[in-house]
C-alpha cells in the first residue's frame, strides 16, 4: 500500500481489483509477520504440488533437506509424474561434493522423523542453482530441467 502502487496489472481489465478495500496489493504470497512487524515471504501458491493426492509444499521440503549438515543449498520443485501426478525433485548443492551421499541424506531425513512425502523422489547434485535477475532461485528453469530429467544442462 502506498503512492507507488499500480492501478492495474498489464493485460487485466480495470474491473479486476489490484488492491483490497484498504489499498493493499493482492500478491498471493504466503508470508509470516514477526513481532516487529516485518514480513518474510515463505512460499508462493505455485510452490505447492500434488503428489499421489497429497499437497506438498516445496518450501517445507527444502526446510527439511536444508537442515542436513551435508547440504549447502537446496531447491525443490514438483515435476510431472505419470503415476503420482507430480514427483518431488530436489536440486542440491552439497557442502562437500566428494563426500555427499544421497542414501545417507535419505536415512538422515527418515531418522529425523520427516514424513515420506517430504523425502525427495529424485535428487540431482549440482554445483549451483540458476537465479532470476532479482537473485531468487529460478524455479521455472529447475522445473524444466526436472521434467526432462536433464540435470547435465548447466544448472
Amino acid at each position: 500500500r502506498g503512492p507507488d502502487i499500480v492501478s492495474a496489472f498489464y493485460g487485466t481489465t480495470p474491473s479486476v481489483p489490484v488492491t483490497d478495500p484498504d489499498g493493499y496489493v493482492w500478491l498471493d504470497d504466503i508470508v509470516t509477520i514477526d513481532d516487529e512487524g516485518y514480513l518474510d515471504v515463505v512460499d508462493r501458491p505455485g510452490g505447492i504440488f500434488v503428489r499421489g493426492g497429497q499437497n506438498i509444499s516445496e518450501a517445507a521440503m527444502e526446510s527439511h533437506i536444508a537442515g542436513d549438515p551435508s547440504v549447502a543449498i537446496v531447491a525443490v520443485v514438483g515435476v510431472p509424474d505419470t503415476d503420482l501426478g507430480h514427483a518431488s525433485h530436489a536440486f542440491i548443492v552439497p557442502r562437500d561434493p566428494e563426500s555427499f551421499d544421497e542414501v545417507s541424506l535419505r536415512r538422515s531425513l527418515q531418522n529425523a522423523g520427516v514424513s515420506s512425502h517430504h523425502i525427495p523422489d529424485v535428487v540431482s547434485i549440482v554445483t549451483d542453482l540458476p537465479s532470476t535477475a532479482g537473485g531468487k532461485v529460478d524455479k521455472k528453469r529447475l522445473r524444466e530441467a526436472g521434467a526432462s530429467h536433464d540435470t547435465q544442462s548447466g544448472i
